[in-house]
């Protein structure tokens, strides 16, 4: 069962993974060695899948960010197709959708034309019916959902 705690140690974690389990704790009231097992609990039914490193793309040379529709001509390959989708360099998120597209990618690259190759490797999928593609003119860092906080507060109404 995962509590307020718990919940507060995710938020730390999630806007800095290199947090000590020390900091944590004084942070939360509790001593390291709890934060300690609670890390671990939360590692070990999977809540905490991992840590990453969070890298500056356009540092890295690759300054186009784009999000990329894809639409299926068969639905019955669709789990054989994300994989394919996931594998394909440049795309970096590969979300299942509901609505007309069956896919929505998430695709860097270092300039339109690797992202005109990136694409053209996509559209080659032969279950590929098409693709819609947008490019991203800012990216903006947003703070998560605020587990913390959770529920979050129901929104204030308006008057009528």
């Amino acid at each position: 069962m995962i509590d307020q705690v718990d919940l507060h140690i995710l938020d730390f974690l999630q806007a800095n993974a290199r947090l000590s389990n020390a900091e944590i704790a004084r942070r939360v009231g509790l001593t390291p060695p709890a934060i300690f097992e609670r890390i671990k609990k939360l590692e070990k039914s999977g809540v905490i899948k991992g840590y990453h490193a969070k890298l500056d793309y356009r540092a890295l040379g690759f300054n186009l960010l784009a999000f990329t529709f894809v639409s299926l001509k068969d639905m019955k390959r669709l789990p054989e197709t994300g994989r394919r989708l996931a594998d394909t360099p440049g795309v970096c998120e590969v979300h299942y959708t509901a609505g007309k597209d069956c896919f929505l990618l998430k695709l860097r690259c270092r300039d339109t034309e690797q992202l005109q190759e990136v694409l053209e490797a996509v559209n080659r999928l032969p279950e590929v019916a098409g693709t819609n593609t947008i490019i991203g003119l800012k990216e903006m860092e947003a703070a998560g959902p605020g587990l913390g906080e959770w529920p979050p507060a129901a929104a204030p109404r308006r008057g009528r």
